[in-house]
Parts: structure tokens; C-alpha cells; sequence
């Protein structure tokens, strides 16, 4: 089998915060190798036609204005939705899944380190007197490097509603990360005409408050620090983010 050029058309697409998450969509037909045994002996069988799908996705941070001051925020998670219409994408066709290692990897590190010694020696002689002695000795020691994974992929969902999950590693800020043209799937076209409707949607705990200036004072509390960010979270959500972030259709006939 072999790729064409792109044969699904870009219909319409919308990235409504482009600095913290921009993404598109490239489909390209896969076109059936012939066989060349003779009709007379060949069995009745149709086929069907195939789109190797492909995604391109840059995660970053954006700053948004607000009535006073502004915010800049990033994205934690977030799932690629796909209603897929006369085409489907079975399990066994997914891409583009990089989940959480079961075992985190350790490596031994060596560090030496200098330890400062002091002596002190006593002088016997017309006057009493102490002599110090500063001395360095070369001591070794071992630290643990662990190598650990910034995000996680998963898939899920139905054939025409395939799902994949975006998670940021515990403790990470935010995604900062750029996919180019990755192979999401290889879809199988059972009519026409195909759509494809993808949309990159996030919720509450997707949502990460960077900085902020000008909504309130340095010094304030740590609880209304945490009040004031959940309120700036719900309404980012409620007029810029939702009902997704980004959302692509395409069509093929």
C-alpha cells in the first residue's frame, strides 16, 4: 500500500488560544495495491479505502487580557476528541500512545566532594601555644538520577469516537511540548462522504495559572491566592475555553 497526496480538505479550523495549544490535521489516501491474478480465478471481495491521519499539536503558555490586568496560562491535560461520520478507527489502527512506564529507570551517580578537616595540635615549648591546621580530604558519595516521563498518552472510546488522553506529569507546571505531523491512526473509510470533526477539549484540572498581573497584591494569602485562581479558571473556561480549545473538520468525497 501506498500514501497519495493529501486527500482529505481542510474544511474549516479554529485555534482559539494558539499560543497554548495549536493544532491541525493532514489526511492522506492510501491507495490499494492491484493484484494481478486473473479475474477467473480471482474470488469476488471489495475493498475498502484507507486515510492515514496525521496531527500536529504545539503545547506552550498564553497570556490573556482581562478588565484588569492579565493572565498567563498553560495547559495540564486535556483529550482529542474525533466524531468520525462514514469512516472508523479501530484499536488496532491507533497511533500516536505513549503511556506512563510501569517501572521508573534509576542510574547510580558517583559524586565526590571535598570535606574540610581541622586539627588542632598543642606546642609545648618557653610558651604554651596552639597550632590549626586546616586539611581537605576527598570524600565519594552516591546520589540516584532517575529518569522520569513528562506526559502521557493514552486512547480510548468507540470506533467512531476515538478519544486520546493528554496527562501531565505530577508536579510539572504545564505542557510545553510540539508533536509535528505525528501518525494518529489510519482511518477506513465505509462511505461517503467522510467527515472527520477533531476537537481538543479540557476541563477544570486542565488548567494551569502561570502568572497573573495586576489582578491582585504580592503579599496576599495563600488561601485567597487559591481562591482567586480557581475563579480566574472558571472564567477562562467559561469565555474562551469551552466548549473546546481547538477544534478541525475535514471531508473527503
Amino acid at each position: 500500500m501506498q500514501e497519495s497526496s493529501p486527500a482529505a480538505l481542510l474544511s474549516d479550523q479554529e485555534n482559539k488560544c494558539p499560543d497554548c495549544l495549536f493544532m491541525e490535521l493532514e489526511g492522506s489516501l492510501i491507495q490499494q495495491e492491484k493484484q494481478l491474478i486473473p479475474k477467473l480465478f480471482q474470488q469476488k471481495k471489495t475493498t475498502q479505502s484507507q486515510i492515514n491521519l496525521r496531527l500536529l499539536v504545539n503545547f506552550n503558555a498564553q497570556w490573556e487580557p482581562l478588565i484588569i490586568g492579565r493572565v498567563k496560562f498553560g495547559l495540564m491535560g486535556g483529550e482529542l476528541k474525533l466524531k468520525l461520520e462514514n469512516c472508523k478507527l479501530p484499536y488496532e489502527d491507533r497511533r500516536f500512545t505513549s503511556p506512563f512506564p510501569k517501572t521508573v529507570q534509576k542510574e547510580r551517580q558517583t559524586q565526590k566532594n571535598n570535606k574540610s578537616k581541622t586539627e588542632v595540635k598543642p606546642s609545648l615549648g618557653d610558651k604554651a601555644k596552639v597550632e590549626l591546621s586546616l586539611t581537605t580530604e576527598a570524600t565519594e558519595g552516591q546520589s540516584d538520577k532517575f529518569q522520569v516521563t513528562e506526559y502521557s498518552i493514552s486512547t480510548k472510546g468507540s470506533e467512531s469516537s476515538p478519544v486520546w488522553v493528554f496527562e501531565g506529569r505530577t508536579g510539572k507546571s504545564f505542557l510545553q511540548d510540539q508533536f509535528g505531523k505525528e501518525e494518529l491512526g489510519i482511518l477506513t473509510i465505509t462511505g461517503k462522504p467522510c467527515c472527520i470533526e477533531a476537537t481538543f477539549e479540557v476541563s477544570k484540572k486542565d488548567v494551569q495559572i502561570i502568572e497573573f498581573e495586576g489582578v491582585y497584591q504580592k503579599n496576599i494569602f495563600p488561601e485567597k491566592r487559591t481562591t482567586i485562581d480557581i475563579m480566574l479558571v472558571k472564567l477562562l473556561l467559561d469565555y474562551k475555553l469551552n466548549p473546546y480549545v481547538s477544534k478541525v473538520e475535514m471531508r473527503y468525497e
